[in-house]
């Protein structure tokens, strides 16, 4: 997929080029580059792409009133169902929903509708709302501290510099919950069978018993690290190399055409989500410089 996430790249930094001096750069690059992606993995039209980014929005802000995020998660399923649908009458796409409906149709009840509907689901969600904070995260650590984006540059460690945002500038906060099924004592802490545990990743990224004492620190040199940015064991995200392969393509694409590029407002000022599952500024004011 590496020639089209590129190309999807340069056209939205063809876009931005003619956007003018100060852009939202999470509005014109940050989120439609991974849904973009996502979606054409899934096959999902353009002009339905919006939808799914709005319900989104809603199902991960823990400020919304109940009947708000029924009536999107209602709006969500209701349209991969439909999806689905449509996507079976067609039978010739390329894309992973037609490849499932294929497994379906030629191994009988191996997926079923309910489970392809939450499968889509999570696939959707997953991955693009996770990137989508973590470029810009990683942009505001860049802007941040200049010359680590030098030391980027000239060294080409653009992979490096990934794992360094994954480990301590992740977008994940925490994992769904997880439930013992015994009692058990975890440093210290007693914890009863069946009683729910939400595993804070951002806190294992920064834990200084594991990565020394300026573990909360974003440095882009730091020799990669082993780190839980995509959780472990059964349950590792399957989208890792895709979030991998998007955000060095962003970056690296992002700062070869806007070298000057730089913050809009101090650090301080930028408002984050009200998510508690994911964390990323709403949005993030630029100034490009002029384009190389």
């Amino acid at each position: 997929m590496e020639p089209r996430i590129q190309q999807l790249t340069d056209d939205l930094l063809d876009r931005l080029a003619r956007a003018g001096e100060e852009v939202d750069l999470v509005r014109e690059f940050g989120e439609p580059l991974p849904i973009a992606v996502i979606c054409e993995l899934l096959g999902v039209p353009e002009d339905e792409r919006y939808r799914i980014r709005e319900w989104t929005n809603v199902l991960l802000s823990h400020v919304a009133e109940p009947a708000e995020a029924a009536a999107a998660g209602g709006g969500l399923l209701a349209y991969l169902s439909e999806f689905i649908g449509r996507k079976r009458g067609d039978g010739d796409g390329d894309d992973l929903t037609t490849g499932l409906i294929r497994v379906q149709e030629e191994e009988g009840d191996r997926i079923s509708h309910e489970e392809m509907v939450g499968l889509l689901w999570v696939v959707l969600i997953a991955g693009h709302e996770t990137t989508v904070h973590l470029i810009a995260n990683t942009v505001i650590a860049l802007c941040a501290d200049p010359a680590q984006l030098e030391r980027v540059r000239a060294h080409g460690s653009w992979e490096q510099l990934v794992e360094e945002a994954l480990r301590c500038r992740n977008s994940v906060l925490t994992v769904m919950f997880r439930y013992p099924r015994e009692d058990v004592r975890v440093a210290g802490t007693a914890i009863r069978a069946g009683e729910p545990i939400a595993v804070a990743l951002s806190a294992a990224g920064t834990d200084p018993a594991r990565y020394g004492g300026d573990a909360a620190a974003f440095d882009a040199s730091r020799e990669p690290d082993a780190h839980l940015g995509f959780g472990r064991g059964p349950h590792f995200c399957l989208g890792a190399p895709l979030a991998r392969l998007e955000l060095r393509i962003a970056l690296s694409s992002l700062f070869a055409r806007f070298p000057e590029l730089r913050l809009a407002v101090p650090p301080d000022k930028i408002a984050y989500t009200s998510s508690l599952i994911t964390e990323g500024p709403l949005e993030l004011p630029v100034l490009l410089g002029p384009p190389a």
